[in-house]
């Protein structure tokens, strides 16, 4: 199974400004909808029962698009965030392992990931740290052996 909370701090907060903006679009709907109303010369002489029901309907409405465009959002930032972030998880891995001097440390990623580039370069690099660091142990060696 596919753990889709890479990062859940950024993916929270990536959904609290999907779900503002989501409320900002069911908002202005609904105050479109209100004004339309208002300005209507029929709606002036609707007795207060029929306002009050149309009031609650557009509630309703309202609150049921809410719940949709909530949990849109949300599978929306799940997986959005999991294809952008994720891929960060083990590249960070690699760059601790480098820096604690584990050369021989790479990253593989899966074939559809955004960093696939910066990945193969990140490899490169750790081929190449790691082939000097081979070349670099032998010359020492011989030159202390020779002192």
């Amino acid at each position: 199974m596919i753990n889709y909370w890479v990062r859940p701090a950024i993916q929270i907060r990536f959904f609290m400004h999907a779900l503002s903006i989501c409320t900002l679009a069911i908002g202005m709907g609904v105050s479109f909808a209100v004004l339309r109303m208002a300005s209507d010369d029929s709606s002036a002489q609707a007795s207060y029962a029929d306002q009050s029901e149309v009031l609650r309907k557009t509630i309703y409405v309202m609150g049921g698009s809410m719940v949709v465009l909530g949990l849109i959002a949300l599978i929306i930032t799940v997986v959005f965030v999991h294809r952008v972030v994720g891929p960060m998880v083990p590249i960070e891995r690699m760059v601790d392992a480098l820096c604690e001097g584990h050369f021989s440390a790479r990253v593989t990623l899966r074939k559809k990931d955004e960093f696939q580039t910066l990945a193969a370069k990140l490899n490169k690099m750790a081929e190449s740290i790691e082939a000097s660091r081979r070349l670099a142990t032998p010359q020492a060696a011989s030159k202390s052996g020779a002192s």
